[in-house]
């Protein structure tokens, strides 16, 4: 933030805390405007090299919202910030570059106060005694704030505030950016639309939710679809005629309640304990990362269609990390019964990860097919193989291309024939009989 600038807010906070301290404590964007417009006219204050119009839209951004991130975070093409120090921030375009901020903040107490009002919408006390927190904006962006004790003093906040489904993608746009193929994504729609679970795994950042939510969205109008997931909403599944307003689909968003009081958590595995007793046909949890697991997998094995996301290293580890997963609610559990319920649950997983070039592709589709020994064999089913990967202008270039290796097992065929999916659909994923 420009010295000057600092020096009009500091005299303007001033005054409105002084003269409008109630204005300021309920955030009346609107009125502190006016307020502040006032200000700076009576006081003939000015900016050097920055329009009365510019000074006063910081000084409300500065007072109400989130100072010069502010204009980052409203931006579609910025994906990530990442504040390392109060005065080194860095912010990742959708493209994959890595810019410095063009300002940081003018001190850590600065940071310090900018950090705390971000952290308050989702009523998370910032301080001493809780150094690190997770939190969320309103919409799609997560928050991930560290400082006091665990940072050097000169260092003061190191924060990551990324956001999820930045972009309303569409088929086309997962084809052009590379992330599949028509025919892969057309797959795991029909395959989940007629009820065939499945889990979509991959590192952090490797567009797992962004192709979850699409997917979601793909599903029957009729058919009632109940998410979950915890603190930031990743999925805006409702769809809405524009003429009218009224709600076209039957669709429920929940999300996981935290307490300081364990005994008031209503947790992920709670929800999809729930929604056993809601008659859902679909049941989608954001990410699968404790308890929950194996409530899904129980939800998956009695019938009902589960989609979730997982963080793992490579696809041949999806099971197993489902395994220690549903191993924290039944510790005593043999692990060869439960790699069988989870491969059973699970029969479909789609492993993407973020590649040297910046593009989020899905590197593989398998199934676990089932064996007449209660085993499963994983069989991919398409894959992107890597060629080479080339320098260009400084850059990655990773060349590559996407492969059908085999189809679907006879199993799934006859899974989704009964749930209803036209021959056309059968014939394009499966391929013709005889």
């Amino acid at each position: 933030m420009r010295q000057e600038l600092y020096e009009v807010f500091q005299k303007a906070q001033e005054h409105i805390s002084k003269n409008y301290a109630a204005v300021l404590e309920q955030n009346d964007a609107a009125l502190i405007k006016s307020y502040l417009e006032n200000f700076l006219e009576v006081n003939e204050i000015a900016v050097p090299d920055m329009e009365q119009s510019e000074v006063l839209d910081r000084l409300v951004n500065e007072m109400t919202r989130y100072s010069f991130l502010t204009s980052y975070l409203d931006d579609p093409e910025v994906e990530e910030i990442n504040i390392n120090a109060w005065d080194d921030v860095k912010v990742k375009y959708a493209d994959g570059n890595i810019k410095c901020a063009e300002e940081h903040f003018h001190t850590p107490a600065h940071a310090q106060a900018v950090t705390k009002r971000v952290l308050s919408e989702s009523n998370m006390i910032w301080d001493n005694a809780k150094c690190i927190q997770v939190g969320h904006l309103p919409g799609n962006i997560r928050i991930t704030a560290t400082g006091y004790d665990v940072l050097d003093k000169e260092t003061a906040v190191a924060v990551s505030i990324r956001k999820v489904n930045a972009k309303n993608l569409q088929k086309q746009d997962f084809i052009a950016n590379g992330t599949g193929t028509e025919e892969m994504l057309d797959t795991l729609v029909q395959l989940h639309s007629h009820g065939v679970s499945m889990c979509i795994a991959g590192a952090t950042d490797s567009g797992k939710s962004t192709l979850m939510g699409w997917v979601i969205k793909q599903l029957p109008d009729n058919k009632r679809i109940l998410t979950i997931e915890e603190g930031t909403r990743d999925f805006f599944c409702v769809k809405r005629d524009p003429a009218t307003g009224k709600v076209l689909n039957n669709v429920v968003h929940f999300s996981a309640r935290r307490s300081s009081d364990k005994e008031q958590d209503i947790t992920q595995a709670k929800l999809v304990e729930t929604f056993m007793t809601m008659n859902p046909d679909y049941i989608s949890v954001g990410e699968s990362k404790g308890e929950e697991a194996m409530q899904a997998v129980n939800a998956a094995n009695t019938g009902h269609a589960v989609l979730t996301t997982l963080h793992t290293q490579s696809p041949e580890l999806v099971y197993l990390r489902l395994v220690s997963l549903c191993k924290m609610r039944y510790p005593n559990m043999d692990d060869g019964f439960l790699l069988r319920q989870v491969q059973q649950a699970f029969p479909i997983v789609a492993y993407m990860d973020c590649t040297e070039d910046h593009r989020r592709r899905i590197l593989e589709i398998t199934e676990a097919v089932r064996q007449p020994d209660g085993s499963a064999k994983l069989t991919t089913l398409f894959e992107f193989e890597i060629l080479k990967n080339v320098k260009e202008g400084g850059q990655t270039k990773v060349y590559g291309d996407f492969k059908k290796v085999n189809p679907p097992s006879e199993s799934l065929r006859k899974l989704v024939l009964r749930k209803g999916m036209e021959q056309h659909w059968i014939d394009t994923i499966f391929g013709k009989e005889g």
